[in-house]
Protein backbone atom coordinates (compact mmCIF):
# COMPACT_ATOMS: atom_id res chain seq x y z
CA UNK A 1 0.00 0.00 0.00
CA UNK A 2 1.26 3.71 -0.96
CA UNK A 3 2.30 5.74 2.22
CA UNK A 4 1.48 9.49 2.34
CA UNK A 5 2.69 11.83 4.62
CA UNK A 6 0.78 15.04 4.01
CA UNK A 7 2.40 17.87 6.87
CA UNK A 8 -0.13 20.92 6.34
CA UNK A 9 1.00 23.82 8.63
CA UNK A 10 0.41 25.71 10.51
CA UNK A 11 3.04 28.62 9.16
CA UNK A 12 5.20 29.84 12.11
CA UNK A 13 5.26 26.32 13.24
CA UNK A 14 8.99 25.21 11.98
CA UNK A 15 7.60 23.80 8.55
CA UNK A 16 10.22 25.53 7.05
CA UNK A 17 13.20 23.90 8.97
CA UNK A 18 10.93 20.67 8.34
CA UNK A 19 11.01 21.43 4.36
CA UNK A 20 14.90 22.40 3.95
CA UNK A 21 16.64 20.37 6.63
CA UNK A 22 14.05 16.94 7.73
CA UNK A 23 12.36 15.64 4.78
CA UNK A 24 14.48 15.83 2.11
CA UNK A 25 16.82 13.88 4.36
CA UNK A 26 14.02 10.73 4.63
CA UNK A 27 15.60 8.02 2.28
CA UNK A 28 12.18 5.78 2.16
CA UNK A 29 9.95 8.59 1.25
CA UNK A 30 10.20 10.81 -2.01
CA UNK A 31 10.07 14.34 -0.77
CA UNK A 32 7.35 15.84 -2.89
CA UNK A 33 8.39 19.43 -4.51
CA UNK A 34 6.77 21.82 -3.24
CA UNK A 35 5.97 24.37 -6.40
CA UNK A 36 4.90 21.06 -8.28
CA UNK A 37 2.55 19.87 -5.68
CA UNK A 38 0.59 23.58 -5.26
CA UNK A 39 0.87 24.25 -9.26
CA UNK A 40 -0.02 20.14 -10.27
CA UNK A 41 -2.57 18.72 -7.10
CA UNK A 42 -3.54 21.79 -4.97
CA UNK A 43 -4.66 24.84 -7.04
CA UNK A 44 -5.88 23.49 -11.17
CA UNK A 45 -8.90 23.28 -12.74
CA UNK A 46 -10.02 19.72 -11.90
CA UNK A 47 -8.72 18.33 -15.71
CA UNK A 48 -5.20 18.78 -14.53
CA UNK A 49 -5.40 17.88 -11.19
CA UNK A 50 -7.07 14.54 -12.84
CA UNK A 51 -3.95 14.02 -14.66
CA UNK A 52 -1.37 14.81 -12.14
CA UNK A 53 -2.53 12.33 -9.43
CA UNK A 54 -2.93 9.64 -11.49
CA UNK A 55 0.81 9.87 -11.84
CA UNK A 56 1.57 9.82 -7.74
CA UNK A 57 0.02 6.51 -7.26
CA UNK A 58 3.47 4.61 -7.43
CA UNK A 59 5.71 6.12 -4.81
CA UNK A 60 5.51 6.67 -1.44
CA UNK A 61 5.57 10.66 -0.46
CA UNK A 62 5.94 13.45 2.05
CA UNK A 63 3.89 16.48 1.21
CA UNK A 64 4.78 19.05 3.58
CA UNK A 65 2.82 22.67 2.61
CA UNK A 66 1.62 25.01 5.23
CA UNK A 67 -0.22 27.38 2.55
CA UNK A 68 -2.66 24.13 2.38
CA UNK A 69 -5.08 25.40 5.57
CA UNK A 70 -4.05 29.32 4.04
CA UNK A 71 -3.61 29.18 0.10
CA UNK A 72 -7.19 30.75 -1.16
CA UNK A 73 -8.02 30.36 -4.85
CA UNK A 74 -10.92 31.85 -6.37
CA UNK A 75 -12.26 28.69 -7.46
CA UNK A 76 -11.73 26.40 -4.67
CA UNK A 77 -12.92 26.57 -1.53
CA UNK A 78 -10.83 24.91 1.40
CA UNK A 79 -13.38 22.00 1.47
CA UNK A 80 -12.98 21.40 -2.22
CA UNK A 81 -9.19 21.49 -1.19
CA UNK A 82 -9.69 18.61 1.37
CA UNK A 83 -11.92 16.59 -0.86
CA UNK A 84 -9.18 16.51 -3.62
CA UNK A 85 -6.47 15.49 -1.19
CA UNK A 86 -8.50 12.85 -0.03
CA UNK A 87 -9.39 11.76 -3.61
CA UNK A 88 -5.59 11.59 -3.84
CA UNK A 89 -4.26 9.92 -1.26
CA UNK A 90 -7.12 8.56 1.07
CA UNK A 91 -4.54 6.89 3.10
CA UNK A 92 -2.14 9.54 4.23
CA UNK A 93 -1.48 10.48 7.75
CA UNK A 94 -2.29 14.26 8.38
CA UNK A 95 0.71 16.00 10.05
CA UNK A 96 -0.45 19.50 11.80
CA UNK A 97 1.51 21.88 14.21
CA UNK A 98 -0.21 24.44 16.37
CA UNK A 99 1.26 26.51 18.28
CA UNK A 100 -0.25 29.08 21.61
CA UNK A 101 -2.39 31.56 20.00
CA UNK A 102 -0.85 34.61 21.24
CA UNK A 103 2.83 33.54 20.50
CA UNK A 104 1.66 32.54 16.82
CA UNK A 105 0.44 36.02 16.12
CA UNK A 106 3.54 37.94 17.95
CA UNK A 107 5.47 35.69 15.67
CA UNK A 108 3.03 36.73 12.60
CA UNK A 109 3.50 40.89 13.82
CA UNK A 110 7.00 40.11 13.62
CA UNK A 111 7.02 38.80 10.17
CA UNK A 112 4.57 41.26 8.81
CA UNK A 113 6.92 43.91 9.77
CA UNK A 114 10.01 42.24 7.97
CA UNK A 115 7.95 42.05 5.29
CA UNK A 116 7.28 45.70 4.97
CA UNK A 117 4.31 46.24 7.26
CA UNK A 118 3.00 49.55 9.17
CA UNK A 119 0.36 48.95 11.09
CA UNK A 120 0.75 49.09 15.20
CA UNK A 121 -0.42 45.42 16.85
CA UNK A 122 -3.32 46.57 17.60
CA UNK A 123 -3.63 47.71 14.16
CA UNK A 124 -3.41 44.27 12.79
CA UNK A 125 -5.09 42.34 14.94
CA UNK A 126 -8.59 44.76 14.60
CA UNK A 127 -7.53 43.71 10.91
CA UNK A 128 -7.44 40.34 11.75
CA UNK A 129 -11.32 40.84 13.59
CA UNK A 130 -12.70 42.68 10.70
CA UNK A 131 -11.69 40.61 8.17
CA UNK A 132 -12.58 37.48 9.48
CA UNK A 133 -8.72 35.82 8.85
CA UNK A 134 -8.72 35.40 13.21
CA UNK A 135 -10.37 32.50 12.55
CA UNK A 136 -7.60 30.67 10.93
CA UNK A 137 -6.08 30.20 14.40
CA UNK A 138 -9.56 28.69 15.22
CA UNK A 139 -7.89 24.89 15.04
CA UNK A 140 -10.64 22.94 15.73
CA UNK A 141 -12.98 24.15 13.93
CA UNK A 142 -10.24 24.76 11.18
CA UNK A 143 -9.53 20.85 11.29
CA UNK A 144 -12.46 19.33 11.63
CA UNK A 145 -13.09 19.18 7.92
CA UNK A 146 -9.86 17.30 7.84
CA UNK A 147 -11.19 14.78 10.65
CA UNK A 148 -14.78 14.29 8.80
CA UNK A 149 -12.78 13.46 5.27
CA UNK A 150 -9.67 11.49 6.85
CA UNK A 151 -10.69 10.15 10.03
CA UNK A 152 -9.88 11.54 13.56
CA UNK A 153 -7.44 8.26 13.35
CA UNK A 154 -5.25 10.08 10.72
CA UNK A 155 -4.80 13.67 11.94
CA UNK A 156 -2.11 13.73 14.00
CA UNK A 157 -1.49 16.97 16.03
CA UNK A 158 1.86 17.76 17.37
CA UNK A 159 2.80 21.00 19.54
CA UNK A 160 5.33 23.06 18.61
CA UNK A 161 5.98 24.19 22.27
CA UNK A 162 7.56 20.65 22.50
CA UNK A 163 9.42 20.80 19.33
CA UNK A 164 10.94 23.86 20.17
CA UNK A 165 11.71 23.02 24.21
CA UNK A 166 12.85 19.20 23.72
CA UNK A 167 14.22 19.00 19.79
CA UNK A 168 16.04 15.92 20.26
CA UNK A 169 13.98 13.96 22.11
CA UNK A 170 10.74 15.34 19.73
CA UNK A 171 12.72 14.54 16.41
CA UNK A 172 13.95 10.75 17.83
CA UNK A 173 9.78 10.01 18.48
CA UNK A 174 8.86 11.32 15.34
CA UNK A 175 11.15 9.28 13.55
CA UNK A 176 9.94 6.33 14.71
CA UNK A 177 6.04 7.23 14.98
CA UNK A 178 6.60 7.31 11.11
CA UNK A 179 9.12 4.82 10.90
CA UNK A 180 11.27 7.17 9.00
CA UNK A 181 14.95 6.52 7.37
CA UNK A 182 17.13 9.24 7.87
CA UNK A 183 20.00 9.56 5.44
CA UNK A 184 22.14 11.96 7.60
CA UNK A 185 22.32 13.30 11.22
CA UNK A 186 20.16 16.12 11.64
CA UNK A 187 19.53 16.69 15.32
CA UNK A 188 21.01 19.78 15.44
CA UNK A 189 18.50 22.81 14.61
CA UNK A 190 19.15 26.44 13.77
CA UNK A 191 16.35 28.61 15.82
CA UNK A 192 15.20 31.81 13.95
CA UNK A 193 15.43 35.07 15.96
CA UNK A 194 12.16 37.42 15.67
CA UNK A 195 12.41 40.88 15.93
CA UNK A 196 13.20 42.39 19.41
CA UNK A 197 10.28 45.31 20.78
CA UNK A 198 12.64 48.05 19.62
CA UNK A 199 13.61 46.63 16.45
CA UNK A 200 10.18 46.27 15.34
CA UNK A 201 9.23 50.08 15.94
CA UNK A 202 11.82 51.38 14.19
CA UNK A 203 11.35 48.95 11.56
CA UNK A 204 7.85 49.66 11.35
CA UNK A 205 8.54 53.57 11.07
CA UNK A 206 11.45 52.95 8.03
CA UNK A 207 8.84 51.12 6.37
CA UNK A 208 6.75 53.85 5.64
CA UNK A 209 9.62 55.11 3.44
CA UNK A 210 9.26 51.89 1.07
CA UNK A 211 6.73 49.95 -0.96
CA UNK A 212 7.31 45.96 -0.11
CA UNK A 213 4.75 42.96 -0.83
CA UNK A 214 3.60 42.44 2.38
CA UNK A 215 1.85 38.92 4.19
CA UNK A 216 -1.44 40.93 4.89
CA UNK A 217 -1.48 44.45 2.74
CA UNK A 218 -4.61 46.45 3.20
CA UNK A 219 -5.51 49.79 1.44
CA UNK A 220 -4.44 52.11 3.93
CA UNK A 221 -0.70 50.86 4.71
CA UNK A 222 0.82 53.90 5.37
CA UNK A 223 3.71 54.85 2.75
CA UNK A 224 5.05 58.16 2.70
CA UNK A 225 7.47 58.06 -0.49
CA UNK A 226 9.42 54.98 -1.75
CA UNK A 227 13.22 55.00 -1.19
CA UNK A 228 15.00 52.37 -3.51
CA UNK A 229 16.24 49.37 -1.46
CA UNK A 230 15.26 51.19 1.66
CA UNK A 231 13.52 48.12 2.93
CA UNK A 232 16.47 45.35 2.13
CA UNK A 233 19.56 47.48 3.34
CA UNK A 234 16.84 48.50 7.04
CA UNK A 235 16.63 45.24 7.54
CA UNK A 236 19.64 43.37 7.00
CA UNK A 237 21.11 46.12 9.97
CA UNK A 238 18.34 45.34 11.94
CA UNK A 239 18.28 41.70 11.55
CA UNK A 240 22.40 42.40 12.66
CA UNK A 241 21.44 44.67 15.54
CA UNK A 242 18.68 43.36 17.12
CA UNK A 243 18.97 44.73 20.61
CA UNK A 244 16.18 44.94 23.12
CA UNK A 245 13.60 42.77 25.04
CA UNK A 246 11.85 40.31 22.82
CA UNK A 247 8.65 41.62 21.52
CA UNK A 248 5.53 40.74 23.96
CA UNK A 249 2.15 40.92 22.44
CA UNK A 250 0.43 41.68 26.11
CA UNK A 251 2.65 44.44 26.04
CA UNK A 252 2.14 46.14 23.24
CA UNK A 253 -1.90 46.84 23.06
CA UNK A 254 -4.55 47.69 24.31
CA UNK A 255 -5.45 45.34 27.26
CA UNK A 256 -9.54 45.01 26.16
CA UNK A 257 -8.14 43.75 22.63
CA UNK A 258 -5.71 41.24 24.32
CA UNK A 259 -8.35 40.02 26.74
CA UNK A 260 -11.37 39.81 23.33
CA UNK A 261 -7.95 38.01 21.44
CA UNK A 262 -7.50 35.74 24.35
CA UNK A 263 -11.38 34.80 24.91
CA UNK A 264 -11.48 34.31 21.44
CA UNK A 265 -9.96 30.76 21.35
CA UNK A 266 -10.70 29.36 24.23
CA UNK A 267 -13.45 27.60 23.70
CA UNK A 268 -11.84 26.39 20.17
CA UNK A 269 -9.10 24.94 22.59
CA UNK A 270 -10.73 23.51 25.19
CA UNK A 271 -12.54 21.15 22.45
CA UNK A 272 -9.50 20.38 20.84
CA UNK A 273 -7.24 19.32 23.75
CA UNK A 274 -10.24 17.23 25.19
CA UNK A 275 -10.77 15.23 21.68
CA UNK A 276 -7.26 14.70 20.83
CA UNK A 277 -5.75 14.29 24.55
CA UNK A 278 -3.61 17.51 24.29
CA UNK A 279 -2.11 19.33 27.24
CA UNK A 280 -2.80 22.59 26.23
CA UNK A 281 -2.14 24.50 29.73
CA UNK A 282 1.48 23.41 29.87
CA UNK A 283 2.28 26.30 27.32
CA UNK A 284 -0.92 28.46 28.20
CA UNK A 285 -2.56 28.11 25.46
CA UNK A 286 -6.14 30.66 25.69
CA UNK A 287 -8.09 27.88 28.09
Amino acid sequence: MQKIILHIGYPKTGTTWFQKMFYPNVSNYTYFNRKEFKEKLLLPEDIFFNYAYEKTKNNNYIICEEKILGVNNKNLLNKQKIERLYKAFPNAEIVVFIRNQINIIESSYSQYIHSGGTMTPTELILFFFISNKIKRWNYYNYLKQYIDTFGKNKLNIFLYEDFKTNYNEFIKDFISKFNLDIKQNILNKKVNKSYTSIMLKTARFTNKFSKTQIDFNRPDEVNYIDIPYLHQISHKIYSKLNIGKPFNLQKNINKFIFNRLYDYFIDDNKKLAKEFNLDLKKYDYPM
